[in-house]
């Protein structure tokens, strides 16, 4: 192996000097990138861009094929060792019985079980008999995930184990719409550490256009089209004597017993003339409800976006928007101080999954959980959850 990872290097290194001269910045990075994960022995690797240069494709596919072999032999020869050692071990054991000696009889049954439960004999065979020699492997699992509900196919990684290395594949079937995901791996379609998520866009509105549909409010006047700056935008002003202002919008949050993370994001506009409305917080349920996140006003007389991220602080789905006050606000004339909302945007950026379908040899489903409320969890908020051994 040592021997293959010093010939690839070598070959990343003509690469990106190659590239280097042809200025193409992104391709060197690239380079370098993959000669790093090689040093540090990094496997699976990440999957490539699709669309890419051959002078990196063709190398990297002769290193993952020569790779896989040499993991593969290893294997082979480690479970071929282990099973001449329980075949001896089972004869002894039957020779040990007919002898009376049953203390030695047990003492090999119990030899036999640790060899059989050895870390490295069970990876050697579930790399045996889940990855194939041309380096595909065969399916393991189909999952949907929680929000947007989308299935896909789950197969072994180049180890033969379920991980967040795993790649992922959409589900395509004639009688119903399942949804797309650009995820590659597992780790991107649930948002594990350390991956790119596809994340799921819940909701996303741009109040540059007088699009009001499913908002609800609470002692708060609002008005479109208001100029500040170089944007058009919606200003919500709270309402003479309004009690416990707030905006709802059309967002169901994900419960504390599914388990994810969202990420919201709020472009909004302070007016300098502003003294007493500084900030906003977030509610997940009811009026009076869990708190989300929330932001201070950053500035004012600019836009910015301020972003809450967050695991979810309720089973109720409603999303309440406040709006926060100085703490010496009495007096103030809060019907005279705008609160001016360009644009609201409420992303899953990590995900809880379930499972749909357990697949054995050649796809055939071994086990199938078709309604939503009997499937299991199988990763929760990002997480891949402990799995029996099979």
């Amino acid at each position: 192996m040592d021997a293959l990872k010093e010939s690839y290097l070598g070959a990343l290194a003509r690469i990106e000097a190659k590239f280097q001269r042809a200025g193409r910045l992104d391709e060197v990075l690239l380079t370098k990138d993959e000669a790093k994960d090689i040093s540090e022995g990094k496997w699976p690797l990440a999957a490539l861009p699709e669309k890419i240069s051959l002078d990196v494709a063709a190398p990297r596919k002769i290193y993952l094929k020569k790779h896989i072999e040499i993991e593969q032999e290893a294997a082979r020869k480690s479970a071929d060792t282990a099973d001449k050692m329980l075949a001896l071990l089972d004869q002894q054991a039957v020779s040990l019985t007919k002898s009376g000696d049953l203390q030695q009889a047990l003492l090999a049954r119990q030899i036999k079980a640790e060899i059989e439960s050895d870390a490295t004999l069970v990876s050697a065979r579930k790399l045996l008999a889940n990855v194939r020699s041309d380096g595909t492997s065969r399916p393991a699992l189909k999952i949907r995930r929680y929000g947007d509900n989308i299935e896909v196919i789950v197969r072994y990684d180049m180890r033969g184990k379920v991980s967040m290395d795993s790649p992922v594949s959409n589900v395509k079937e004639a009688d119903k719409s399942i949804g797309d995901t650009t995820a590659k791996v597992l780790g991107e379609f649930v948002g594990a550490e350390g991956y790119v998520v596809d994340s799921y866009v819940h909701f996303e509105r741009d109040f540059a256009d007088s699009d009001f549909s499913g908002i609800a409010l609470s002692a708060i006047g609002h008005q479109f089209s208001k100029q500040y700056g170089d944007f058009t935008a919606l200003e919500f002003k709270i309402l003479p004597n309004g009690v416990n202002p707030y905006v709802t919008l059309p967002v169901k949050m994900i419960p504390i017993s599914i388990g994810g993370t969202t990420q919201i994001s709020i472009r909004h506009f302070t007016p300098k003339t502003n003294r007493t409305v500084n900030g906003f917080k977030l509610i997940q349920g009811t009026a009076g409800g869990s708190a989300f996140g929330g932001k201070a006003f950053e500035s004012a007389g600019e836009w910015i976006t301020q972003t809450v991220i967050s695991e979810p602080t309720s089973e109720q789905g409603s999303l309440l928007l406040y709006f926060t006050f100085a703490p010496d606000n009495k007096g103030a004339d809060l019907t005279q101080e705008p609160i001016v909302i360009g644009h609201i945007k409420v992303e899953h950026v990590k995900f809880s999954a379930f499972l749909v379908q357990r697949l054995g040899d050649n796809g055939v489903i071994t086990e199938s959980f078709e309604e939503a409320e009997k499937q299991p969890k199988i990763i929760s908020n990002g997480e891949l959850l402990p799995q029996p051994e099979r």
